[in-house]
């Protein structure tokens, strides 16, 4: 992302998908990280994606 995102801020794949929640940030050996999660049937899913994989969702 070229900009810099904040906990709780509503993001989704730019693949398409649920909208989730940004986390936090995690520095890896291959770039950055974004740890997002959202709820499906009742259930709490975390996941982490490559940060250029994701988009902000304007709310």
């Amino acid at each position: 992302m070229e900009d810099e995102l904040n906990p709780g801020d509503k993001v989704m794949l730019k693949s398409g998908g649920p909208v989730m929640t940004f986390d936090e940030y995690e520095q890896v050996l291959d770039g950055k990280m974004a740890t997002c999660s959202w709820f499906a049937d009742g259930e709490k899913i975390q996941e982490r994606f490559f940060t250029e994989s994701i988009k902000r969702v304007e709310e």
